[in-house]
């Protein structure tokens, strides 16, 4: 299957998420001889093969598809709160950078204003409550060197204890994301500025391979790292019809953790010049999803949109749809995993299907525009 008349391109672009393209290589796997909108039988995909960049090759009905990962989980790692010191200065940038935004998200974002604010209440109310019944049990102790050390022991095991189920509940990952994402308004995060040049080199010498079609598809934060790539690339094939090969698929964005900071005028100007782009753009989120956006038009919201009136396709994933009622029901409240459900398999053949975007020979376009 290697390099046969590869007729399309995918670039995927993971979220904050430390693990890596093997993990996401099993999910496509797992999730494409399963899906819905798919004839298996027609399916086949190959190994990961590792070139200048890591990709496979998939198969399908005898349309060929090329599949990039374009991996930046190292930075993730390097982000990635740990220890208390690190919480607290991530609850502090949350304190002091989103908060007193509260009136506009009140205003615009609710709900994400509400995800914004639990891990928040979490970390403070869970180490002042640690706080006061180590106190309390060590102060009933009448020998001083008993009493530090029982309230240090006693903290520890409760500090253990929050760690353990603030994992479980995306406490730290939310935290690191607005840690994060402030970083990157600020212009602060070079590591990331250059790997986005990496990733600008990638995607133009695969469209100089003439593709029928290159489709940039980013979930999460690295909707945010899209953003940036596809305004490069505007730049440099301004001019250039082979521009219009290339399109952007967002999942479950949060651009706006980056668009309402006062100091992310370089990331609106990113998204003043895809407005102008003409580019196919597509952004898929869901009502059921609490770390997205949801048919949220960050465009209009910053007043990007001034020239030129376009702005992306805004559409709802309706995973209601999707799904069948029992396991709709079992789904529904998991936030977190329903954040992940754009790139899983559906058990109805309607609406969204991230396999059916990467594999059907037809058109981004002729997908969903026409719907």
């Amino acid at each position: 299957m290697i390099n046969k008349d590869i007729s399309r391109s995918v670039f995927y672009i993971p979220g904050f998420d430390p693990r890596s393209h093997k993990y996401y290589y099993k999910i496509f796997k797992t999730n494409a001889i399963k899906t819905s909108r798919l004839k298996h039988d027609k399916f086949s995909m190959s190994k990961i093969i590792y070139q200048n960049t890591k990709f496979f090759d998939i198969d399908y009905d005898g349309y060929r598809i090329r599949y990039h990962f374009l991996e930046w989980n190292d930075i993730v790692q390097m982000h990635f709160i740990s220890g208390i010191k690190d919480i607290f200065f991530a609850i502090f940038i949350f304190i002091f950078r989103y908060l007193k935004l509260f009136f506009r998200y009140v205003k615009e974002s609710r709900t994400q204003l509400i995800a914004g604010l639990y891990p928040c209440f979490y970390v403070v109310f869970s180490y002042a409550l640690s706080m006061w019944l180590s106190y309390k049990i060590s102060s009933l102790f009448s020998n001083l060197i008993i009493s530090v050390l029982s309230f240090v022991i006693l903290f520890y095991i409760l500090h253990l204890l929050i760690n353990l189920i603030g994992k479980k509940i995306a406490v730290f990952w939310l935290l690191s994301i607005f840690k994060f994402c402030y970083y990157f308004s600020c212009n602060k995060t070079y590591e990331v500025d250059k790997r986005i040049d990496d990733f600008v080199s990638t995607i133009l010498n695969e469209i100089k391979q003439n593709r029928d079609e290159i489709l940039l598809i980013a979930h999460s934060v690295g909707t945010i790292l899209a953003v940036e790539i596809s305004a490069r690339l505007c730049q440099i094939l301004k001019n250039d019809d082979r521009l219009m090969r290339f399109k952007l698929v967002l999942l479950g964005e949060c651009i706006p953790l980056v668009t309402f900071q006062k100091t992310a005028e370089f990331f609106r100007q990113s998204l003043n010049i895809l407005s102008s782009s003409g580019i196919v753009w597509l952004d898929f989120t869901s009502k059921n999803d609490g770390a997205c956006y949801y048919m949220f038009n960050y465009l209009k919201s910053d007043n990007i949109i001034k020239k030129y009136d376009y702005s992306p396709k805004f559409l709802s994933v309706k995973f209601f749809k999707i799904y069948k009622e029992a396991t709709y029901k079992k789904i529904r409240y998991q936030w977190y995993k329903v954040h992940f459900l754009y790139l899983m398999a559906t058990e109805i053949s309607i609406g969204y299907d991230y396999f059916y975007i990467v594999c059907d020979k037809k058109n981004l376009q002729s997908k969903f525009l026409k719907e």
